[in-house]
């Protein structure tokens, strides 16, 4: 007993004084090399910069757009001229017309919808705006936008004394994966979620602002004891969590994808889809019509069908709910037969991205504004 004694005795002070030495280090470099960690380009850093003087928290649906901006964002590298109106929407940089909360037709999506890396006369939306000037077009497209924001968003829209004839949801292939492990809502707000239970975070809780702050101040010791508490308690989430980033799209083609946490890619699924019959029956009791536009990302082209799942979910959810059902997988798959798939990949995406090219943009609006027709 005293040879344990002594030796804990004579260990102890060196183990805590190497503790306090790794915590020192963490505290100083940690977030410098999180950063380096996070993207080895060393870009991250910098678009935060740019990209938190727009892109704001919201106490309700979680994150949205800072009104009246008029500055640069960063997407790949590249900046570019942000502008939004009074309410928060991406718009055009000229607008003379003072802003109101009656328009014709609404469009409602994640990063794609709202057109990230490029000015808004060069988004889908900005380019149907302009090839409709007679009608009153919003945006309330804001990135890593998903189902629970949709419904939640359009609601506090609503509730406000906005009012549309329409709303076009562009439901994003990564909406799925958001749902899984991104969102869920809780007494009428959208709190992150904990992957590994399925449940929503209290942001309010005590606990959570105390874990926050430990992240900011100790990010590599903090990520280490997570990565250890995730592998005791879920282990399989704990897998899969590998794969989250590595290709949010790969659920149409291969259901053994990992990365959706205890819910699973047909839980996540089962939740898009009865976040979106809430959406529906919002909009219905409000008399406002509902469509969808699904899309393709280049895996879909590379490795799915014409005939993806993901449009096969959303083609029999707008059964008898939807005013139009735009499906893109046809138009994205007939120009890659027509040009050859890289070559068109190349001209529509941006190198190394999933989202379009002003070019893949314009493509898109000419084919949804051949069939659409204003209420």
């Amino acid at each position: 007993m005293r040879k344990i004694k002594k030796i804990l005795s004579s260990i102890l002070p060196t183990i805590l004084i190497s503790a306090l030495l790794l915590l020192a280090a963490d505290y100083f470099l940690g977030p410098r090399l999180m950063a380096g960690l996070q993207d080895t380009d060393q870009m991250e850093a910098l678009k935060e910069v740019y990209e938190k003087k727009y892109r704001v928290s919201h106490p309700v649906y979680h994150h949205t757009l800072a009104p009246d901006f008029d500055g640069e964002g960063m997407w790949g590298g590249k900046t570019y001229r942000v502008c939004t109106n009074s309410f928060g929407f991406k718009d055009r940089c000229d607008r003379t017309t003072p802003d109101n909360k009656v328009y014709d037709v609404a469009f409602m999506g994640d990063s794609f919808a709202e057109g990230i890396g490029l000015p808004y006369e060069q988004t889908f939306v900005g380019k149907v705006a302009a090839a409709l000037p007679n009608l009153r077009i919003a945006n309330f497209s804001v990135g890593s936008y998903s189902p629970s924001i949709y419904l939640v968003k359009t609601r506090e829209l609503l509730s406000a004394g906005f009012r549309f004839k329409e709303l076009i949801v562009m439901v994003d292939i990564s909406d799925i994966q958001d749902e899984a492990v991104h969102y869920a809502i809780k007494d009428g707000v959208v709190l992150p979620v904990d992957p590994m239970r399925g449940s929503a975070i209290d942001t309010q809780a005590t606990s959570y602002g105390v874990k926050r702050r430990l992240e900011q101040m100790f990010p590599l010791t903090y990520a280490g004891m997570r990565a250890l508490k995730t592998w005791i308690i879920n282990p399989e989430y704990a897998r899969q969590k590998v794969f989250v980033f590595a290709d949010r799209s790969a659920w149409t083609y291969d259901p053994a994808v990992g990365g959706y946490g205890a819910m699973g890619i047909d839980g996540a699924i089962g939740k898009s889809v009865r976040l979106m019959t809430d959406l529906h029956d919002l909009l219905q009791k409000n008399g406002i019509a509902l469509s969808v536009m699904v899309y393709p990302w280049p895996s879909q082209l590379r490795f799915d069908k014409v005939d993806s799942r993901h449009a096969q979910i959303w083609r029999d959810f707008c059964k008898g709910r939807c005013r139009n059902f735009y499906d893109e997988f046809p138009l994205f798959f007939d120009t890659a037969a027509a040009q050859g798939l890289e070559p068109m990949i190349d001209r529509y995406f941006v190198k190394g991205d999933v989202h379009h090219t002003e070019i893949g943009e314009q493509l898109m609006a000419d084919d949804f504004l051949k069939s659409y027709a204003p209420l």
